[in-house]
């Protein structure tokens, strides 16, 4: 991933950022579960949901922070500045990791699992009902995120018509929250029902979703932003601390944790798509519809497919 960020700074030709791109999703979808099964695997037994807040707080500041902070070296110092910063940033994570975590030899294995084929643990998680429950609670509320950055920006700016400042905290209100809430919501999972954590949530990510559709003034906009954020702090903490839980009780940790971020990329990915499509052919009210709709879906298929 470090290196392919390099590479925008020195290569000028399209074929060859679409390259780049290309091995960087590769090395994003090697990092991302195993960096997720690691910390899983290194997590207190009670603390899971706590960690899993942290973890996504810490995700959340840094999807905002590096946009800001891409555009501040782009402005000073030039956009190969940017990608080359980037790329030594990652290379020092990796370097971090090589030299800060335990060798190999000492890591913990899964001794059940441990002559299980890939294909043999694979169907254990997808045949599982509660981790079908877990991961399509996950791709829904990635549906949702991306749609509805999809099409603020256009509705805040035809309806509303607002500054850009106005249509950055639109779109930043809910990242925000989300990052904030994160921490505190993950204490709680800990303590109450992670699934009911997760239902209000849900609940509440439906209602804020439809207040979006009937906003009649930039402020309900924001406040139904705002309320999304929270909705999304409430859920993602518990959702992957009941991954975790899936992980410890399967021994397939680094498979569950890939499991749902495919989940969450497929979420990503439909989102923009479709959002995308409905607004060229219906506008832009019709998605937040659809998402209120998943959301519901989502829920109450999560809530019958976990035993308490």
């Amino acid at each position: 991933y470090g290196f392919a960020a390099f590479g925008f700074a020195f290569f000028q030709i399209v074929l060859v950022f679409i390259l780049l791109r290309l091995i960087q999703g590769i090395a994003a979808a090697i990092m991302i579960p195993n960096s997720h099964a690691y910390i899983a695997e290194l997590i207190p037994k009670g603390k899971e949901s706590l960690i899993m807040g942290i973890l996504n707080a810490v995700s959340v500041f840094g999807y905002g922070a590096g946009p800001i902070m891409g555009g501040i070296i782009a402005d000073k110092s030039g956009m190969n500045m940017a990608f080359i910063c980037t790329g030594t940033m990652v290379l020092a994570g990796a370097f971090l990791t090589l030299f800060g975590l335990p060798p190999v030899n000492k890591e913990k294995r899964s001794k059940e699992n441990s002559d299980s084929s890939t294909n043999d643990l694979w169907k254990k998680i997808i045949k599982d009902k509660e981790t079908a429950g877990i991961i399509f609670v996950i791709l829904v509320v990635e549906f949702c995120i991306v749609a509805i950055w999809t099409v603020l920006p256009i509705l805040a700016d035809t309806v509303f018509q607002v500054s850009v400042k106005h249509i950055g905290l639109l779109v930043s209100a809910a990242v925000l929250m989300n990052g904030i809430v994160s921490v505190p919501a993950g204490w709680l999972g800990d303590r109450f029902s992670k699934k009911k954590m997760i239902i209000c949530g849900g609940l509440l990510m439906a209602l804020s979703v439809s207040f979006m559709e009937h906003a009649g003034s930039y402020s309900i906009m924001l406040a139904a932003n705002v309320l999304l954020g929270i909705s999304q702090g409430i859920v993602l903490p518990c959702v992957r601390a009941l991954a975790v839980s899936k992980g410890n009780q399967t021994k397939a940790m680094t498979s569950v944790m890939g499991a749902l971020t495919i989940g969450q990329y497929i979420g990503m990915m439909l989102g923009a798509l479709i959002a995308g499509t409905m607004m060229d052919i219906w506008g832009t009210n019709y998605i937040f519809y659809v998402c209120a709709a998943l959301t519901l879906v989502a829920t109450l298929f999560f809530a019958n497919s976990q035993r308490k």
